[in-house]
C-alpha cells in the first residue's frame, strides 16, 4: 500500500512538472508577444483541466494516507497545501475565463488585459514550483526510509546466517540444506529489492555516496554469486570456507550499511536551518506567553473569586429570589415535557408507527438473510423458493413503507425519540437551580435553549396536524418559558456587572489595568506571529496555514480579554483569557508536531532535518552505519595544507567584481565564501 502511495506521487510530481512547463512557457510567451483574448481564454481552460486533474490525485493521496495511518502531520499539511492552493488558483482562472466570456464579441472594457492573465500564471508557476520541491524531497525520503528497512533485513538474514553456521561448525546442530537454500534465497531476494529501490534513488543520493567503493563495490551478480558458493560450500561440508565467504559478503554489506547511513543524513533538509531556528524562538515566545497568560489568569480568578463573595452577600435575598423563580419555571418545563411524552405514547398513530417500525425492522433483517440464502443456492433447487420468498418480503417492506408514511409522523416519531435527553437536560437545571449555581446553569441554559427551538421548527414543518396541534401549543409555551428565563438570566447579570465598580476595590481595579496592559503587549506579539507564521508558509508548504489563523484568533480573544478588564468585567474577561490561553497552547502544539516531523537528533547529537514517512521501524544502531565506523587513521590537514593560495584567492576576488546574474548572486556569494575562508 505505502509504495503505491509512492508511485502515486511521484505520477503527481510529473504532472505538476508538466503543467510547471507549460506555464514557463506561457510566461515566455505572454511577456513577449501580443495575444488576444481567445488566446488567453483558451490557456485558462487547458490550465484548469490540468489543475484538477492534479487536485484529484492529491486528494486521492491525502485520503490513502488517512485509511493507512503513521504518516506525520506535516506530510498532510503538505498535501492540504497542494490541495487548497491549486483550487484557489483553479477558481481564479475560471473567473478570469468568466471574464472573458464577457469580452468576446463586445466592447472590450477599459479595466481589462491579458495582464490578469500573466498574474495568474506567474502565481500558478510559483506555486507548482514550491510544492513540486517539496513533494520531491518528501517522495525521496519515503524511498530511503523503504532502503534503509530492506538492508536492516538484509543485515539480520545474514548475522541469522552466521550465528547457524557457528553451529554447525561446532556441531551444535545438523545441517540442514533446505533450511539454509531458504535462507539465502531470502538474502538473495532482499538484495534484490534493495538494488532496485537503490536504482530509483539515483537522482536523489549524494555524489559521494554514489562515487564510493561501497556503492560501486555492490555488483549484481557478485553478490548472487556470491550467496550461491556459499550454499555449494555448506553443501560440500567446507563449512569454514563458507563461514569466510560469508564473512566477506557481512563485511561488505557493513561497509555498504555505513555508507547509506551518511547518505541519508546528507538528504536535502525537509526544514531548512533558517526555519528552525525560528520555530524554536516562536515554540520559546509561546512558552512564555503561556507562563504569562497562566498568571493573569490566575490571578483575574482570584479577584473575580473575591468579588463574587462580596456580590452573593450584596445580593443574597435577590438570587434567593431568582433561584426560586428559575425553579418555577423550569419545573413548568418538565411538567410540560412530560406530559407529551405521556401523549406520544399513547397516541394511537404513534402506537401504529412503533409497530411499523418495529415491522421494518424485522423485514430488513429477513430480507438480507434471504439475499445472502438466495446468492448461496444459485447453483441449487431452493433457488426457486428463496428468490420467491425474498420477493414477497420486498413487497411487505414496501408496503410497510408506504403505511408509515400515510402516518406522517416520522418527524414526531423522531422528537419522541429524541425528548428524554431534553428531559434530562431540564432535571439538571432544576438541581443546578437549588444548588444556587448561576455559572453553571447559565451554561446548560445556553445549549437547551436553541434546542427547544429547532424541535418547534421541525414539529411546525410536520404534516400531520392531528398529533402536531398539542405538541406545537406545548413547545410554543416552553420557549415562552424559555424566554423568560432568559430574561432573568440577563437582568441578574447585569445587575452583578453593575455592582463591579463599586464592589472592586482600588487595587483590584489597579491589577486588572495592569492586566489589561499584559494582555495588549502580547496581542501585540502574536501579530508579529502571525504575519511570521503566513511568510514562512509560502516558502514551506509543510508549515500549515491554521498556525498563522491560530495566531490571529488568539490575538483577537486577548484584545477581547484586554477590553474586559479595562472595564472590569472580570467574569466575561476570564472567558476570553481562557479562549487565547487555549489557542497559545495549540499553536505550540502545532509547532511541536511540526520539528518533530521535520527534524531529530542524530546519534551524534547534531542536528538533522529528516522525516520519517509512513510505517516502517527504525534502523537497528547496533548494525553498520555512524555507530559502527570501522576506525581509522585519518590525517588531519595542516594549516599550510589547509591555506589557500595567494593567486587563487586573487583570480576569485577579480571574478567577484564582475555582474552576477541576479537569481545567482546569494548563491555565488556564498560559493566564494566558503573557497576564500
Amino acid at each position: 500500500e505505502q509504495e503505491n502511495l509512492v508511485r502515486l506521487q511521484d505520477e503527481l510530481t510529473e504532472k505538476m512538472i508538466a503543467l510547471l512547463a507549460t506555464g514557463l512557457v506561457e510566461d515566455n510567451i505572454l511577456k513577449t508577444t501580443t495575444k488576444d483574448a481567445l488566446y488567453g481564454k483558451k490557456l485558462l481552460a487547458s490550465n484548469a483541466d490540468a489543475l484538477i486533474d492534479i487536485i484529484g490525485l492529491a486528494q486521492h493521496i491525502k485520503n490513502q494516507a488517512e485509511e493507512l495511518g503513521n504518516f506525520p502531520q506535516a506530510y498532510l499539511t503538505l498535501l492540504n497545501n497542494i490541495i487548497s492552493g491549486l483550487k484557489t488558483i483553479r477558481q481564479e482562472k475560471i473567473d478570469a475565463i468568466d471574464k472573458i466570456q464577457g469580452t468576446i464579441m463586445k466592447p472590450t472594457p477599459v479595466d481589462y488585459n491579458l495582464f490578469s492573465i500573466e498574474v495568474l500564471n506567474d502565481r500558478m508557476v510559483t506555486h507548482l514550483e514550491r510544492d513540486i520541491l517539496y513533494l520531491i524531497k518528501i517522495t525521496n525520503r519515503q524511498k530511503m526510509d523503504r532502503v534503509m528497512d530492506l538492508e536492516d533485513q538484509l543485515s539480520e538474514l545474514t548475522e541469522t546466517l552466521q550465528e547457524e553456521f557457528e553451529n554447525l561448525k561446532n556441531k551444535k546442530s545438523p545441517l540442514n540444506s533446505n533450511q539454509l537454500k531458504s535462507k539465502l534465497d531470502q538474502i538473495q531476494q532482499t538484495l534484490k529489492q534493495l538494488m532496485e529501490k537503490l536504482a530509483q534513488q539515483n537522482q536523489s543520493m549524494p555524489d559521494e555516496f554514489l562515487n564510493s567503493k561501497s556503492y560501486k563495490s555492490m555488483n549484481m551478480e557478485e553478490m548472487m554469486a556470491s550467496v550461491e558458493k556459499i550454499q555449494d560450500l555448506a553443501n560440500q561440508g567446507k563449512m569454514d570456507e563458507a563461514m569466510e565467504q560469508l564473512k566477506k559478503m557481512a563485511e561488505e554489506l557493513r561497509k555498504f550499511a555505513e555508507q547509506l547511513n551518511q547518505a541519508e543524513s546528507s538528504m536535502e533538509e525537509m526544514v531548512d536551518t533558517e526555519m528552525m531556528e525560528q520555530l524554536n524562538e516562536s515554540t520559546q515566545e509561546l512558552k512564555d506567553m503561556e507562563k504569562k497568560q497562566r498568571e493573569i489568569i490566575k490571578k483575574t480568578s482570584e479577584i473575580n473569586q473575591e468579588l463574587r463573595q462580596k456580590q452573593s452577600k450584596k445580593f443574597e435575598s435577590l438570587v434567593k429570589k431568582f433561584f426560586e423563580e428559575l425553579k418555577k419555571d423550569v419545573e413548568s418545563i418538565r411538567s410540560i415535557l412530560d406530559d407529551d411524552k405521556n401523549y406520544l405514547n399513547e397516541h394511537s398513530a404513534m402506537k401504529k408507527l412503533s409497530k411499523l417500525l418495529e415491522k421494518e425492522s424485522a423485514l430488513n433483517q429477513e430480507i438480507q438473510s434471504l439475499g445472502q440464502e438466495t446468492i448461496d443456492s444459485s447453483l441449487k433447487d431452493s433457488l426457486a423458493k428463496n428468490f420467491a420468498e425474498l420477493k414477497d418480503r420486498q413487497r411487505q417492506l414496501s408496503s410497510t413503507l408506504s403505511e408509515m408514511n400515510s402516518l406522517r409522523a416520522m418527524g414526531l416519531q423522531e422528537f419522541k425519540e429524541k425528548l428524554p435527553e431534553l428531559q434530562k437536560k431540564y432535571d439538571s437545571l432544576k438541581e443546578l437551580a437549588e444548588l444556587n449555581e448561576l455559572n453553571e446553569f447559565n451554561l446548560l441554559f445556553k445549549s437547551t435553549y436553541p434546542e427547544v427551538f429547532r424541535w418547534q421548527g421541525n414539529i411546525q414543518a410536520s404534516r400531520n396536524e392531528n398529533i402536531t396541534g398539542k405538541i406545537s401549543d406545548d413547545l410554543k409555551k416552553v420557549t415562552r418559558l424559555n424566554g423568560e428565563i432568559s430574561k432573568k438570566l440577563g437582568s441578574l447579570k447585569r445587575s452583578t456587572e453593575a455592582s463591579n465598580d463599586s464592589l472592586l476595590s482600588k487595587e483590584e481595579k489597579s491589577k486588572l489595568q495592569k492586566m489589561a496592559e499584559q494582555e495588549k503587549s502580547m496581542r501585540g506579539k502574536t501579530e508579529g506571529m502571525q504575519k511570521q507564521f503566513s511568510k514562512m508558509n509560502q516558502k514551506n508548504p509543510l508549515l500549515p496555514p491554521s498556525l498563522a489563523q491560530n495566531m490571529q484568533m488568539a490575538g483577537k480573544n486577548l484584545q477581547r480579554a484586554e477590553s474586559r478588564l479595562q472595564g472590569n468585567q472580570v467574569q466575561r474577561s476570564i472567558e476570553s483569557e481562557n479562549k487565547a490561553l487555549k489557542q497559545i497552547q495549540e499553536a505550540q502544539s502545532m509547532l511541536s508536531e511540526m520539528k518533530k516531523s521535520g527534524s531529530q537528533m542524530s546519534q551524534q547529537g547534531k542536528q538533522q532535518n529528516q522525516l520519517r514517512l509512513g510505517t516502517g521501524s527504525r534502523r537497528d544502531s547496533r548494525r553498520g552505519g555512524a555507530v559502527r565506523m570501522q576506525k581509522e587513521k585519518v590525517l588531519l590537514p595542516s594549516d599550510d595544507q589547509y591555506k589557500v593560495p595567494s593567486e587563487f584567492r586573487e583570480d576569485i576576488l577579480d571574478a567577484m567584481k564582475k555582474q552576477t546574474p541576479k537569481n545567482y548572486e546569494q548563491l555565488v556569494n556564498e560559493y566564494y565564501r566558503e573557497l576564500v575562508q
